[in-house]
């Protein structure tokens, strides 16, 4: 299957996730309160924390090391599995020992602390899993996954919440733990396929090596992601935070398509890097990054009044800090694009230092601003966060490992027409002229301006589309 191919079923399945996300959003912010809401957003941020902290992120070097083409593959997954299971043990047993004393301090109660563990084991089995198959190109497998994790967990969450109403937070996270367990049952015939009980030392070392100096880089993305809620929630209130991460959940429209867009082609990033045919991964970076602004500039649009129709009047407040979230991720896109050279060439040591300063300026930028400023803040924080991470990015790469990065050329123009969008957007909203009409009209000229470069290309995509459909 082609590119394209794996793109859109990529794709297509991220999109009804997000859609069945936001159809359900009338149910769920139904039965939950905003505060409710952000202590459940809360849970799901601490939980991709623990994820990683319960392993040290050892099961993360799984995916790279296929594309070394051994024949001990199996015995690395082997390996790779059992320390991380050994480790797993430990760190979970000492949660459970200190859960009072822990959940004091992360201001949630001991029984959903406790739920920690669980939902960290299925996120891990999870990550084994899609490590084993995007470099075989099993997009459809993968998608299908996905999408049965979110429906099922949906379904067992509501059934529980109307069932149990005297504790609907618990209830919620049961359903999800519950469906994932299931799944994940499922998951475990395929990882054993490949699983060869072995613990390898030069397997060790190599893990040890990839994976440790991600272990800063991976806890620095969740907290540029996560941890922005986590102290809304502490320094302000859950409401705060269930009215930010309602806003946030629209945003992720975005991560939708990009995140589709890396995972189909990263097997043919690594082919390309090592045949050097940086032209050709120029021009798709710049070509996704156009497509990708007018995606970014549509959410930041169209979001806010969306968002108003799915959800109840007690959410509206956080809608207008959508095209903040939007232009955010459109840059995060860029640093992901210049990050994972640095990944091709196992300096992930640089990684976990860009990521980690990022996410420390996060911090430091939400603790003195948040008191002042409120909640909103905290999507502007990520966006600087974000652009300090990308630049830094852009730097290792060209000049401390001299490897090969996307020219900021080819990146600077999407990114410019999106925020002058983004700004227009709001001088209208000024002047009590953002309706509609008037929406779709600056849409459609940035749009041409972004894609009139490739409309050759795009009426081709759409002809095949339309003709295989």
């Amino acid at each position: 299957m082609s590119l394209l191919g794996h793109v859109k079923i990529y794709f297509s399945g991220a999109v009804i996730i997000k859609i069945v996300g936001l159809i359900s959003l009338p149910v769920i912010t139904n039965l939950l309160t905003p505060d409710e809401y952000g202590t459940y957003s809360v849970f799901l941020s601490y939980g991709a924390i623990t994820s990683v902290v319960l392993t040290l992120n050892l099961n993360s070097a799984v995916s790279r090391y296929w594309y070394e083409y051994r024949n001990d593959f199996n015995s690395f997954l082997g390996t790779s599995i059992n320390i991380s299971a050994i480790i797993f043990c430990v760190f979970s047993m000492l949660l459970i020992l200190n859960r009072n004393h822990l959940s004091n301090i992360l201001g949630i109660s001991p029984n959903i602390f406790m739920l920690l563990v669980p939902y960290s084991l299925i996120n891990i089995f999870f990550s084994f899993y899609k490590q084993l198959s995007i470099p075989q190109k099993r997009s459809f497998k993968i998608t299908m996954v996905d999408l049965s994790r979110v429906l099922l967990g949906l379904l067992a969450g509501i059934g529980l919440m109307l069932i149990f109403k005297e504790d609907r937070i618990t209830s919620y996270i049961y359903g999800y733990i519950g469906s994932g367990l299931f799944i994940t049952v499922f998951l475990l015939k395929y990882i054993f396929k490949w699983y060869e009980n072995k613990l390898i030392s030069r397997h060790f070392k190599y893990i040890l090596k990839y994976s440790l100096p991600l272990l800063p880089y991976t806890l620095s993305g969740i907290i540029l992601t996560q941890f922005d809620r986590i102290m809304i929630n502490s320094i302000i209130d859950p409401k705060s935070a269930g009215l930010y991460t309602l806003a946030y959940q629209i945003g992720m429209i975005f991560t939708a398509v990009s995140t589709a867009i890396l995972m189909a082609w990263t097997p043919d990033y690594f082919t390309l890097m090592n045949n050097k045919e940086y032209d050709t991964i120029d021009i798709f970076v710049t070509k996704m990054l156009h497509f990708l602004a007018v995606l970014c500039l549509a959410i930041s649009f169209y979001g806010e009044p969306i968002g108003m129709i799915l959800t109840g009047d007690q959410f509206h407040g956080g809608l207008k800090i959508i095209p903040i979230i939007a232009f955010s991720y459109l840059v995060s896109f860029v640093y992901e694009v210049w990050g994972r050279n640095i990944g091709y060439a196992k300096r992930t040591i640089w990684i976990s230092v860009i990521v980690l300063s990022s996410g420390i300026l996060n911090i430091l930028l939400n603790k003195f601003l948040l008191p002042i400023y409120g909640y909103e803040i905290a999507a502007t924080t990520t966006l600087i966060s974000y652009l300090f991470m990308s630049l830094l990015a852009f730097i290792v790469c060209k000049f401390i490992l001299r490897i090969h990065v996307v020219p900021l050329r080819r990146i600077m123009f999407p990114l410019f027409i999106a925020l002058i969008g983004i700004i227009l957007m709001e001088q209208l909203s000024n002047y009590g002229q953002s309706g509609l009409l008037s929406k779709t009209l600056l849409l459609l000229v940035l749009s041409v301006l972004l894609l009139h470069k490739y409309r050759n290309e795009l009426s081709k995509i759409i002809n095949k589309s339309v003709l295989s459909g």
